[in-house]
């Protein structure tokens, strides 16, 4: 996803809405196995669905505040990524000072927990222990914080009440399309 589409949605979509999303990234894994001399050349990547929130100022999340008030914050914001991040489009599009990639910064959807995973080898579907030899260890400690981050260029696919977007229909120029109902 580019810019220009991530700005469609964001146009679109009301601050702060649940929203259903789905990405894939590449996993950091290891230059190779222990005890072995070969390179891992093995593409490992990582595929979630999940419900989310954008369009919100982190600032104004009850529990942030919470947070700040008992210390286990700091009593002011430190900026995004500490510093590495700075604002494309607030609140919802940041881009990294270093790399220069663009990011939608995200909340975890009301009452909802992390998405859904899938890891996958060369393409293929596999489980965590089929990968986790070769993940290095900032792939395996669970994220925590009140807020994340999803590289545009790894989102496949939004929707939000009955609307959703994927890159192919904005790439057509199909901006929308009805959301299918659920049939039981």
């Amino acid at each position: 996803m580019n810019i220009k589409e991530a700005r469609e949605i964001t146009a679109e979509a009301t601050k702060g809405a649940n929203l259903s999303i789905s990405w894939e990234r590449d996993c950091k894994i290891r230059k190779k196995l222990k005890g072995s001399k070969e390179p891992i050349t093995d593409k490992i990547t990582k595929a979630v669905d999940a419900v989310c929130r954008i369009g919100i100022d982190y600032d104004n999340i009850k529990k942030v505040q919470d947070k700040r008030e008992s210390g286990e914050l700091p009593t002011e914001n430190t900026g995004l990524w500490f510093g590495k991040g700075e604002w494309v489009d607030f609140p919802y599009i940041v881009k990294h000072k270093t790399t220069g990639k663009l990011y939608f910064r995200m909340y975890y959807g009301s009452n909802s927990k992390p998405g859904k995973c899938q890891f996958k080898k060369n393409g293929v579907d596999c489980s965590f222990a089929d990968v986790e030899k070769y993940l290095l260890a900032s792939e395996k400690t669970p994220k925590d914080g009140d807020c994340f981050y999803v590289k545009l260029e790894d989102v496949k696919n939004i929707a939000w009440k009955s609307k959703e977007i994927d890159r192919e229909s904005i790439k057509t120029g199909a901006k929308e399309k009805e959301a299918e109902p659920a049939t039981a």
